[in-house]
């Protein structure tokens, strides 16, 4: 049978500890392992995304098919971010996604093409451009360290109150 000895400091300052980690914001620790999280992938992403191969902007021509465009992977490496951290169900998420519009302007698109548009084109393709998947493959392949680092931030955090 194991035996603990504790001197009556020691046990007043695990006490306290215990007290103090019972007062710790909920919200403000998942926010801190989210958005260590979120790093990670988006950062992966960034990666992803700047090793797509590009074509010149003008090159559709007919049946064939083209990557993206300079120009729009310049827009979706500018745009690439994470939202807010917000309630959902029980817990709380954090959204990584792209936002705004790039600088290539259609009689369509007189403000730029939006740029959640033309991430969704370069993942999934279309009848006119490769398929280029890059947002999927870095969301697999950054699973592992994103968890790694919400763990460690966790503990960091932990380790300052306790």
């Amino acid at each position: 049978m194991a035996k603990a000895t504790w001197t009556s400091g020691e046990l007043e300052n695990f006490i306290a500890s215990l007290e103090k980690a019972e007062q710790v914001d909920m919200e403000e620790l998942a926010g801190t392992a989210l958005y260590a999280m979120a790093r990670e992938v988006a950062n992966e992403v960034r990666s992803k995304l700047a090793s797509l191969p590009t074509s010149a902007d003008k090159e559709y021509k007919g049946n064939s098919r083209y990557l993206i465009p300079e120009k729009q992977k310049a827009g979706l490496l500018a745009s690439l971010g994470i939202a807010a951290m917000r309630r959902s169900g029980s817990g709380y998420d954090v959204k990584i996604g792209f936002d705004g519009y790039n600088d290539v302007q259609t009689n369509t698109y007189p403000q730029g093409q939006p740029n959640a548009m033309i991430a969704r084109l370069t993942e999934s393709g279309s009848t006119w451009r490769v398929k280029q998947p890059f947002f999927r493959p870095a969301l697999n392949a950054s699973k592992k360290k994103a968890q790694d680092a919400g763990i460690k931030e966790v503990q960091n955090f932990l380790k300052k109150i306790i």
